[in-house]
């Protein structure tokens, strides 16, 4: 795991960088777990709520970008301070960036020693200047 602050440090050195990099950027890793700065598209938005009919149930976009509380009506957010704060952070006013989707999931594990569950979780960004979005370099 890797705390909020030091991703903020990892994150650092990019915050100016002008438009998408060729390649993509690991920022941190761990397992089979990571965040990475990319190209790859995302979600089109926004998006409606979608019934899996699977136990999974996709609530929409909801744009927070720039409006305080909003990200705290997000049904994906609910009881996770963690996420929260993340997705507060990412979309205030003065960040480059916002989010377009994010999810949070437990999974089985199987493996030996390890912790009969585990904590998986996503958020999809882009830059908030849709110009940026289309540059690649």
């Amino acid at each position: 795991m890797i705390e909020f602050e030091d991703l903020l440090a990892l994150w650092k050195p990019h915050e100016n960088m002008a438009g998408l990099p060729p390649e993509p950027i690991r920022l941190w890793g761990s397992g089979g777990c990571g965040i990475w700065l990319s190209e790859t598209w995302g979600p089109a938005v926004p998006y409606p709520p979608v019934d899996h009919r699977n136990g999974n149930f996709n609530h929409g976009y909801i744009r927070s970008k720039g409006r305080s509380g909003e990200v705290a009506a997000i049904p994906e957010v609910q009881g996770w301070p963690e996420l929260q704060r993340i997705l507060d952070i990412v979309n205030a006013t003065e960040s480059p960036i916002e989010s377009v989707g994010c999810e949070k999931s437990f999974f089985p594990m199987s493996e030996e020693g390890s912790p009969r569950l585990k904590l998986g979780s996503y958020i999809d960004v882009v830059f908030s200047e849709a110009a940026l979005n289309d540059r690649p370099r």
